[in-house]
């Protein structure tokens, strides 16, 4: 007999199945995008991160390959833990320039909505006086 944990498990299983709500994995016989295929089956992917179509296109697939054999393939660990590559800071280095004329709309305007003691760590009771933005 199956402890009773398992027991309901199957028991939950079952009658999702016998509702017609039970999930599975489909698997893919075409490379990811916007159209896959699927049991010979050419579907549309609603659910796709690749809704720019740009996960196939050979000239992502070119720097995929050529970061992997200089960098290699493993996920490594935290950024902290093990280091981080100059391939990150390089882009988190774009990034930040591409969005410095946005840094205007950070500070009050993006606090206004939260309660003061949330975008004031000094406002400590409901008379503290509190700051106009979070940088002072």
């Amino acid at each position: 007999m199956p402890n009773p944990l398992i027991a309901g498990l199957l028991a939950d299983l079952a009658a999702r199945e016998a509702d017609g709500r039970k999930r599975t994995r489909r698997t893919l016989d075409s490379a990811q995008g916007t159209r896959v295929v699927v049991g010979g089956r050419e579907l549309v992917a609603f659910a796709s991160n690749d809704y720019l179509g740009l996960a196939n296109h050979p000239d992502v697939v070119a720097a995929a390959r050529d970061g992997a054999a200089r960098w290699g393939v493993g996920a490594g660990a935290s950024h902290l833990v093990c280091g981080h590559f100059a391939p990150h800071a390089a882009l988190e280095a774009d990034l930040a320039a591409f969005v410095r004329p946005c840094a205007g709309a950070r500070g009050a305007d993006v606090f206004v909505g939260l309660p003061r003691q949330s975008r004031d760590p000094d406002a400590r009771s409901p008379g503290a006086t509190t700051r106009s933005s979070p940088t002072g």
